[in-house]
């Protein structure tokens, strides 16, 4: 199953989730739950169908999953520190270290690099069930946190590596989804009223704030769409030779527009123009930082393979060379050459003192 629609739209509702100060009406910035939850489903997705997840070694599956995200992040930071944020001065050496490696100023960031590892832990279990009892066990604790405790940052974090943990279970279901697209548009359009209905009420203060509701009508809106985006239609579009390349270069920059997206909407050269002009705007100039940044996070992974690649040639360069071309070689052959020189004078002279003068 093609995801390329299902990214696109992840990362569309999570960059317009931040756009308040563009739309006339901020309820409009919707929605950064469903997207970020679309995120986590689609990467336990896809590790699950990897196979690199569940036979390749730790460390190795460990460092390519960082070498996707740090080299685009750590380019987005520097220059939007140095140019948005007035610089580094009077940061300390924390807050460097915050910015550049964890948490990061980015949320998904800073809950993604800390599941990978339990992720890759479960899937190499090979068992099913063990992912039914972690997903069943973070609900209990979700339950637990909701009701004693009420704590936003730690219900965030265990929905999202449930919706990691439903994204591998889901995967093994791809074959049987898209069967029933009536239905699936059905679940999605009913709960997807009830949640901003929910939303709506909650923004509004006619009833209590609270995100369980609106966490459980997600995962249902995720599984829908999932389906719903198997069927014939939606995988028609993404598959399309006359879409594939432009839907396929969006979708491929779903992180990189989102390191980037805040530094445009920030912008108060964005932020002074009328609706609906603020938001073309904003979409114009985003997507080519994303792309420029993308690029620039390409060649920044490539550099040590570069820098191996120079060093082995330089090495190759110096056992072929023979020692006459380069100058340590050629000052020795000629210290060489005068020593053998007034060896041989030597001699001569005490051959000549031994002869029998006439």
């Amino acid at each position: 199953m093609d995801t390329t629609l299902l990214r696109i739209l992840a990362i569309v509702l999570i960059a317009n989730s931040h756009l308040e100060e563009l739309y006339p009406f901020r309820p409009l910035a919707a929605d950064g739950l469903i997207g970020n939850s679309m995120f986590f489903l689609l990467s336990g997705l896809g590790l699950a169908l990897s196979p690199r997840t569940s036979e390749g070694r730790f460390v190795a599956w460990y460092r390519r999953r960082l070498g996707r995200i740090y080299p685009g992040l750590w380019i987005a930071v520097l220059l939007g520190t140095a140019g948005w944020e007035g610089g580094w001065h009077g940061r300390g050496i924390g807050q460097v270290l915050h910015d550049l490696f964890w948490p990061t100023p980015y949320g998904f960031v800073a809950q993604i690099v800390v599941f990978y590892p339990f992720f890759y832990l479960l899937k190499t279990a090979r068992n099913r069930k063990w992912e039914w009892g972690i997903l069943v066990g973070l609900g209990l604790a979700y339950l637990g946190v909701a009701t004693f405790r009420y704590d936003l940052h730690a219900l965030s974090w265990i929905y999202y590596f449930q919706m990691m943990i439903l994204g591998s279970l889901l995967a093994v279901r791809l074959p049987e989804m898209g069967r029933h697209p009536r239905r699936d548009l059905g679940i999605v359009v009913v709960t997807l009223l009830l949640y901003v209905g929910l939303k709506l009420a909650m923004v509004s203060g006619r009833i209590p704030m609270h995100v369980g509701p609106l966490h459980a009508m997600t995962a249902v809106i995720m599984i829908g769409l999932l389906g719903l985006n198997a069927s014939s239609r939606p995988q028609s579009i993404a598959l399309d030779p006359r879409l594939t390349r432009p839907l396929g270069l969006f979708a491929s920059l779903t992180l990189e527009i989102y390191l980037v997206h805040g530094f445009v909407y920030e912008a108060p050269q964005v932020a002074r123009l009328a609706f609906p002009l603020n938001l073309a705007v904003f979409w114009a100039a985003t997507l080519p930082l994303a792309w420029a940044l993308g690029r620039s996070a390409e060649a920044l992974r490539g550099f040590p393979a570069t820098l191996s690649k120079w060093r082995k040639d330089a090495d190759s360069d110096r056992r072929e060379s023979p020692p006459a071309i380069g100058l340590p070689g050629s000052i020795r052959d000629t210290a060489s050459r005068t020593s053998r020189a007034a060896s041989r004078g030597r001699r001569r002279r005490r051959a000549s003192s031994a002869l029998p003068s006439r």
